[in-house]
C-alpha cells in the first residue's frame, strides 16, 4: 500500500471539494438551448475542455507533491525512509598467513605449529616428529618471519646436525612429490644446506646463500621439491638434516601423489 502524506491528503479532498463547489459560469444563467442550439456542441467541448485541464493540473501538482515526499533530497541530503545498511564488520587482518590445507597431504603437524612457544627453543620432540640433534623451534616476532603460520624450524648443522623425519602412509608403487619451504639460519652469516631423505636414503640437498641485501630478520625463503619419489611400502620415512656452514630454516611439508604416466 502506498504511504501518503496526511497533509498531501488533505489538500487533494479540498481541491476537489473546490471543484464540486464552483458555481457555473454566469452565463448559463440565461442559457436558451433552443436559441442556441446552433453553439451547443462547440460550448460543450470548451467546457469539457476547461475540466479535463483543471483536473490534469491537480494531478500533476499531486504528482510532483508525491515525487518529492518519497525520493527526498538529492546526493547533498539524506534520502526519505532510506534505511541505511550496517557496514560489513571487517575480518581482522593477519600479518602471516595461515599454513596451506592440502586434502590427502599425510604429513602430521606439516608447518611445526605444535607445541606453540613464547621464544626461540631447543626442541627434543615434536607431534607426528622424530627429532634428533641441535633443532629450535622459533616463533614469529622473535627473529625473523616463518613463511606460513606462526612458527618455524632451524635444523643446526653444528655441533651436532640436528634433524627431523616422519614416517608417513603412502601406496606402493605409486610416485610422489615431496614438497617443502626453506630459508637461510636468522643466527648464520654464512650459506645455508638443508639434506632431503627418503626411506633413509639421501635424495637432494637445497643450499641457500642470503643475499646482501636481505635484513637480518629476512630468511629467503623458498619452496622447493623433490618429484618422481616412489613409494615401495604401505609407510615411508622423509626426513630433512640440517648441513653445511650454517645448517637451514624448514617451515612447511607436503606429500601428494603425482600421476601415473599416460594417466
Amino acid at each position: 500500500m502506498l504511504d501518503i502524506d496526511p497533509r498531501l491528503d488533505q489538500r487533494l479532498r479540498s481541491l476537489y471539494a473546490q471543484i464540486e463547489e464552483a458555481s457555473p459560469p454566469s452565463q448559463l444563467d440565461h442559457f436558451d438551448p433552443e436559441s442556441s442550439r446552433p453553439r451547443a456542441r462547440r460550448f460543450n467541448v470548451v467546457l469539457a475542455t476547461a475540466a479535463l485541464a483543471l483536473v490534469t493540473v491537480a494531478v500533476v501538482g499531486f504528482a510532483v507533491e508525491l515525487r518529492a515526499h518519497h525520493v527526498g533530497p538529492g546526493p547533498s541530503g539524506p534520502a526519505v525512509h532510506a534505511t541505511a545498511t550496517p557496514a560489513p564488520t571487517p575480518s581482522p587482518t593477519l600479518g602471516i598467513d595461515a599454513p596451506p590445507v592440502v586434502p590427502g597431504n599425510p604429513v602430521a603437524n606439516a608447518a611445526f605449529e605444535v607445541p606453540q612457544v613464547g621464544g626461540i627453543s631447543t626442541v627434543t620432540s615434536l607431534k607426528g616428529w622424530t627429532v634428533v640433534g641441535a633443532v629450535e623451534l622459533v616463533p614469529s616476532g622473535t627473529i625473523g618471519q616463518p613463511f606460513f603460520g606462526r612458527q618455524y624450524l632451524v635444523l643446526q648443522s653444528s655441533p651436532v646436525a640436528g634433524g627431523v623425519s616422519q614416517r608417513v602412509k603412502t601406496v606402493p608403487g605409486t610416485n610422489y612429490q615431496l614438497i617443502f619451504t626453506t630459508g637461510a639460519n636468522p643466527a648464520c652469516t654464512g650459506s645455508a644446506m638443508l639434506n632431503v631423505y627418503w626411506n633413509g636414503r639421501y635424495v637432494m640437498g637445497m643450499q641457500t646463500t642470503r643475499a646482501t641485501h636481505l635484513s637480518p630478520g629476512d630468511l629467503g625463503w623458498s619452496t622447493d621439491a623433490f618429484a618422481s619419489a616412489l613409494a615401495t611400502g604401505t609407510t615411508t620415512t622423509i626426513g630433512f638434516v640440517g648441513a653445511g656452514q650454517c645448517g637451514a630454516s624448514l617451515n612447511d611439508v607436503i606429500l601428494q601423489p603425482l600421476p601415473l604416466p599416460g594417466g
